[in-house]
């Protein structure tokens, strides 16, 4: 929902652009129903042979070990809202468009191993740090461009604070009691506040 409060979506709605939020959210690392998927061969192998170090918030080459391909078959893509399969499409912020994104909605007790069929391979630091290098552009990761929405995504994921606005909001789109939603937040240790603990630059 904060999404909605940038110039940038507000520019995108208004000059008739779908603006997913759900597959935004996904893409800067809040947790969402969604798995991301790419049509892209090179940004799926960087993925599969890099893992991600928090310490050094950066994506780092395997060294070894096996790595493994999910390969998605067969998948008609239509585009309906409920479909589970789709494409994000051009969007206010660059991250999806750089991974070439994809977005698979997952169900509860779904198995997203039906979905594709695997395809392993042997871990060479050598060959892993050939994909490696042309990802990083002076020393940046060009799938994860700098972007204000990522430092306040950021913020977001870090508390344990959420606001009233918010929690109206959800429980007004989802026709789910306020205080019900309250109560589950107060027991998973969430706070609801009144204000939120980020603002947006100008």
């Amino acid at each position: 929902m904060i999404l909605e409060q940038f110039p940038q979506v507000k520019y995108a709605i208004q000059n008739h652009c779908k603006v997913d939020f759900r597959a935004l959210a996904q893409h800067y690392d809040l947790n969402t129903n969604l798995i991301d998927v790419t049509i892209d061969i090179a940004i799926t192998a960087f993925f599969a042979t890099h893992y991600y170090d928090s310490k050094k918030n950066e994506y780092s080459i395997e060294e070894d070990g096996t790595g493994c391909l999910r390969v998605y078959s067969n998948i008609m893509i239509e585009y309906k809202e409920d479909q589970p399969f789709r494409m994000i499409g051009l969007q206010p912020f660059q991250r999806p468009g750089l991974q070439c994104a994809f977005e698979v909605k997952m169900s509860r007790g779904e198995n997203l191993a039906n979905f594709y069929h695997k395809v392993l391979f042997k871990q060479s630091s050598k060959w892993n740090q050939k994909l490696h290098d042309p990802f990083y552009l002076n020393g940046k990761n060009i799938l994860f461009s700098d972007e204000e929405i990522a430092d306040v995504a950021k913020i977001i994921k870090e508390s344990m604070a959420v606001s009233k606005w918010a929690t109206e909001r959800y429980c007004d789109i989802n026709g789910i009691s306020e205080n019900q939603v309250i109560h589950l937040l107060n027991d998973k240790g969430f706070t609801v506040v009144e204000n939120l603990n980020y603002k947006l630059s100008r």
